[in-house]
């Protein structure tokens, strides 16, 4: 199902809030690039104002669509579960994954491309061989045996290929037809998926304490990046001996609640 649209009357108040979008690092960027970044926020900042844009929109060379695409792609969800904010407005950005819609066609066993997405269709299709690669590479089981010590690159694509074996796959049909069977494909979607899963991962694997270990990082790149003040805050526990409330902005004023 697709997500809903958004325009300024429908869009909830919590995500109206631009002030507070993240911003794209626009350092390296070239004049036109920034130029027309510039104009495109600008005119979706009035936008949700409720400010008169028709006269911007004809000074910028801007149209009403390209407002609603560019609202929609500001309050759409990165993987990081934060909104895109400003930053879906940069070049070459994408804020959803790629979904194929044009049929996947044979191009002959040694072909390198015409396959973008061709995973992506085949678990659409066949979704019960994304289920079980999924559960492979969650608990290092394939259909209930025992866990592997780990789960390597090569073993997840003969698994895969065992998949569409069992299904079954023309020989016709994607992976089937091409050199290396989907081999590139498999390898990107298990980075990604390590990626999403990471923490789940490292705690079924390892335990809890290596868990909490994975989120302090390597020592040379931490896995939590900050992008505002406060965004990473450490506070220990202390007891409170007295009675106190805390206050709460919401959009009515201020809600005061006992701290307990």
């Amino acid at each position: 199902m697709n997500a809903p649209r958004f325009t300024r009357k429908t869009l909830p108040k919590e995500l109206a809030a631009c002030e507070r979008w993240l911003l794209p690092d626009t350092s390296g960027w070239d004049t036109p690039r920034t130029l027309r970044y510039c104009r495109l926020k600008e005119a979706i900042e009035d936008y949700l104002a409720w400010r008169p844009i028709a006269a911007k929109l004809q000074q910028f060379e801007l149209t009403h669509e390209q407002i609603l695409r560019g609202l929609n792609r500001c309050t759409s969800a990165s993987e990081d579960g934060r909104l895109f904010g400003w930053r879906a407005l940069a070049e070459n950005i994408r804020t959803k994954a790629y979904e194929r819609i044009t049929p996947v066609l044979v191009r002959g066993s040694n072909s390198r491309g015409g396959y973008a997405g061709a995973l992506g269709a085949l678990f659409l299709e066949h979704s019960s061989i994304k289920e079980r690669l999924d559960t492979y590479l969650m608990t290092r089981r394939r259909d209930g045996a025992l866990p592997e010590a780990r789960v390597r690159g090569v073993d997840a694509h003969r698994y895969f290929i065992k998949l569409c074996k069992l299904i079954p796959l023309a020989n016709d049909r994607w992976p089937m037809c091409v050199n290396r069977l989907g081999e590139g494909a498999i390898r990107q979607y298990i980075r990604h998926f390590f990626d999403s899963h990471y923490d789940h991962i490292v705690s079924s694997v390892y335990g809890d304490k290596a868990r909490a270990k994975s989120k302090t990082g390597t020592g040379v790149a931490s896995r939590l990046q900050a992008t505002r003040p406060y965004d990473i805050v450490e506070l220990d526990e202390h007891k409170a001996h007295f009675f106190g409330s805390i206050g709460i902005p919401i959009p009515k004023g201020m809600r005061w609640l006992p701290i307990g």
